[in-house]
């Protein structure tokens, strides 16, 4: 028998049992499974076949192994690959209690009222809270022992996105070495959440409606055809149907996309001193310090406009804990 954090062990003989009956997320055959408990204890179970050789199996799983052996280390619940790509482990969110508020719960509930299938789209600000609405929504759906994964749709070379999604076969490219599974795989029955999805190069348009349509894709390079049951969940800073002939935006409402909008912080006001008061425990305890907002402090935190939004009210107030700043706001 095989533990993995005293919680959960499973036969390592001739006869392995599946880990879809533990409810494990996993690679099958890949004998490498990351762990949680209902408390969102993350851990790492390997089973190695008594025939195989003694190599640690994290040598041999890549990016899979480490993030599940890193949970098993400090107990987080979401994980970067090697290749850039966030996963969340079973069971917690990752998000702070206090940052569920009100509104965003009521975000949450007409994302559980539309249909299982239908892909969401986020609209705000930056720095409003999109990834955290996300996160919630696949907590709160079935979909939640199952994988969620963050993919970042700007910033990033279009041959490089292409590969996150989707994935591609080994020498569909110069750089292509080994076969790579992309996000809708790593996410199927889970759900992969495209980060400012405007920023998407515009050739990848039509392969991602393509997936939105028909549930399936192959991976760069490959002739298979696969499919996915993964929800997509996606997020912009645009705050409405930009106009002209844009074909992802058409498309999209075509496809009857279900939209949430969170309000920015400035029209929250009621919230900023529950997040100040969070932030401020967070990094009085990161710097071992004692700092605290008097009324004044407040007060300025109140009327400031807050572009930024709960980041920028997250940065200013490390700022003033940690000494880089004389006044609340810049």
């Amino acid at each position: 028998m095989i533990r993995c954090a005293g919680r959960i062990a499973l036969d390592a003989g001739n006869g392995v049992s599946s880990p879809k009956k533990f409810g494990l997320t996993s690679l099958w055959p890949s004998l490498s499974f990351p762990v949680c408990s209902r408390v969102g204890r993350s851990g790492l179970l390997s089973i190695r076949h008594p025939d195989s050789s003694p190599t640690p199996m994290r040598g041999r799983l890549g990016p899979q192994g480490r993030f599940a052996r890193d949970g098993a280390r400090d107990g987080r619940t979401s994980f970067r690959t090697r290749e850039g790509r966030k996963i969340s482990a079973l069971g917690g969110t990752g998000v702070p209690t206090v940052l569920e508020t009100p509104r965003i719960l009521d975000l949450v509930g007409t994302a559980q009222r539309a249909a299982p299938g239908v892909p969401l789209l986020i609209r705000g600000e930056p720095g409003v809270g999109k990834d955290i609405l996300a996160r919630l929504i696949h907590a709160a759906t079935a979909r939640h022992p199952n994988s969620f994964i963050k993919v970042n749709c700007g910033g990033q070379p279009e041959d490089r996105v292409e590969a996150d999604l989707f994935g591609h076969e080994m020498g569909a490219c110069p750089l292509a070495l080994r076969q790579r599974l992309g996000s809708f795989e790593f996410a199927h029955h889970g759900t992969v959440y495209l980060e400012e999805i405007g920023a998407l190069p515009r050739t990848l348009v039509p392969k991602l409606l393509y997936v939105l349509r028909t549930g399936k894709f192959s991976r760069t390079g490959g002739p298979e055809i696969i499919w996915v049951g993964g929800r997509v969940i996606a997020s912009t800073v645009q705050s409405g149907p930009t106009g002209g002939d844009d074909d992802l935006w058409q498309e999209l409402h075509r496809l009857n996309v279900v939209e949430l909008r969170i309000a920015p912080l400035r029209q929250r006001r009621d919230e900023i001193p529950v997040f100040a008061s969070f932030f401020l425990e967070q990094f009085n305890r990161r710097h071992r310090q004692d700092v605290r907002l008097c009324s004044d402090a407040m007060a300025t935190f109140m009327e400031h406009s807050w572009p930024g939004n709960i980041r920028e009210l997250e940065e200013t107030v490390h700022r003033l804990v940690a000494g880089g700043a004389m006044s609340p706001v810049p």
